[in-house]
């Protein structure tokens, strides 16, 4: 849930934005959309084994 809310944010940021990112933002926006995969990812391993 949380990695879909990211995810439309950096969207709309990336695509959508007034202004071109810079490529260290694009790096850092791709590194939390990883870290938040993960979680994503725990939480559903977690969830199955309920």
């Amino acid at each position: 849930m949380v990695e879909h809310a990211f995810a439309d944010f950096a969207h709309d940021l990336s695509y959508k934005g007034a202004f071109e990112l810079p490529v260290s933002w694009q790096r850092e926006l791709a590194s939390v959309a990883a870290a938040l995969e993960e979680a994503d990812q725990a939480f559903s391993r977690i969830e199955e084994r309920l």
